[in-house]
Formats: C-alpha cells, structure tokens, sequence
C-alpha cells in the first residue's frame, strides 16, 4: 500500500470541531494529488481543487475512485489568480498549501482571493505544519544533514511563521475574516518499509546520505526500525488548523 496519511482523519476531526461538514460547494487551494480533495467530496456536492504542478493533478484525477469523479474537479490553478466568480463557495480550504507559497505577497494575495470567492459568513479553513515538530523527527534531520535543528527545516520553518502573519494581517488589519478558533494535533504517516521512509526523508539529499559513515546510517536504520508499529512504520507531524468565516 505505500504511504497512508492520516488513516485516522484526524485533520477532518480538527474541521468539526468549528465547521459542520455537509457543504454545498468547496474549494481546496493547492489540492496537490487531491488527497483531501477526495476526502471531503463525500461531504460536499462538488469538490474542486487547484494546484499549480500539472503532474500533481494528473496524478491526482486518475487515482480519484470512480463514484466520486461526477462531484470532483481538479484543475492547474494558483491561489493568487482563483479561475471562479465571486461568492462561489462555502468553504475554501489551504490543505498545508498556504506555507508553501513563495512570498508573503502570494499568500496576502490568496486569502484575498479565498474571501472573494467565498459566500457571505463562509468558512476559510488554513492547515499547516506547526513549527515544534515530535523529538523522533529532529534527530532523524539532525543525523542525516548533520545540522541541529529543534523545529522543522529552516526555509520551511520561514514559510510557516509568514502564513502565520498573512492569516493574522488578513483577519485583524484587513478585517476580512472572523476567528473561530485554532486546533493543534497530530497527523500519522503510516509506510509500508523502512525504505520508503528513508527514501522519502533523503529525497533531494541523495548524495549526502551516501556521504554519511557507516555508524551514522547504522543508528539511522536503528530509529527507522523503532518507528515500526503494527500497522507501519509511523511518521508523525504537529499539525496546526486555523478556522476564520468570512466577516464581510
């Protein structure tokens, strides 16, 4: 089976505590594979999700269950430019998209965006990692790059704390959305091996992880191996939703 995120729905368990699920039309702002997409269609009339990686979405609608595909669209798009009229949706959702973006102008410029798409009093629902990330994930990063690090990688780390301001700046200066609260739990990757783990977290790092002495991949395949529960090898990330309505 590969990779499983979040077989326990805990990022929909995060949504009900301030939404009630059962919508009539939603938005996911850089969808990717349409993962969640997927997910909250069976809760929606129609789904659609945007995402700027073509490959993303190709991949996404093929692996999209044939029940579903009459309520689905996935489409190439970018937050900043949203292809739908103004107050189209119920909900639009930033699915650990909004941290990603490449500037706070993009992210200021897409809730923008999320608030002219969105109906009166809609939901604007933001998902992202938190910045304090479980022990097992910093030293697993300290041993293969070789630098100490008590939160997530630094650029990313960048990324989180600036949609983190554009959501406040958009919310408190802007006066476009209402607060409705913020949840902060825990979101379980299961894999199928070590490998594919492993695979994963050196993904762009290749060269340096074969740099590595043999002592330090040994202690690396120790704390993979520690990682093996019954139902995989378990992955786990801090994760932080931010639920706002739609105040004007």
């Amino acid at each position: 089976m590969g990779r499983r995120v979040d077989p326990e729905d805990a990022e929909l368990g995060a949504m009900r505590r301030f939404v009630s699920l059962g919508w009539d039309r939603l938005l996911d702002v850089g969808c990717g594979d349409g993962r969640l997409t997927t997910r909250l269609a069976s809760l929606a009339m129609e789904a659609f999700g945007i995402d700027p990686v073509a490959a993303d979405v190709e991949r996404g609608w093929r692996a999209i269950p044939p029940d579903l595909r009459q309520h689905i669209t996935l489409a190439v798009g970018t937050g900043e430019h949203l292809p739908f009229p103004d107050r189209t949706f119920e909900v639009v959702f930033f699915s650990w998209s909004l941290c990603c973006m490449a500037s706070t102008d993009s992210m200021q410029a897409s809730l923008h965006e999320a608030w002219r798409v969105l109906r009166p009093e809609g939901y604007l629902l933001n998902l992202q990692p938190s910045l304090y990330q479980p022990f097992a994930r910093g030293v697993l990063t300290y041993l293969i790059t070789g630098e100490q690090r008590d939160l997530v990688m630094d650029e990313r780390s960048a990324r989180i704390s600036d949609a983190r301001f554009a959501l406040e700046y958009t919310t408190l200066y802007d006066g476009k959305f209402d607060l409705l609260g913020e949840a902060e739990f825990e979101v379980r990757t299961y894999y199928d091996t070590e490998e594919e783990l492993l695979e994963r977290l050196v993904q762009g790092r290749e060269d340096a992880y074969e740099a590595l002495p043999e002592g330090t991949k040994a202690e690396i395949q120790q704390r993979l191996q520690s990682l093996r529960t019954p139902d995989g090898v378990l992955r786990t990330e801090n994760a932080i939703l931010t639920a706002l309505r739609r105040s004007t």
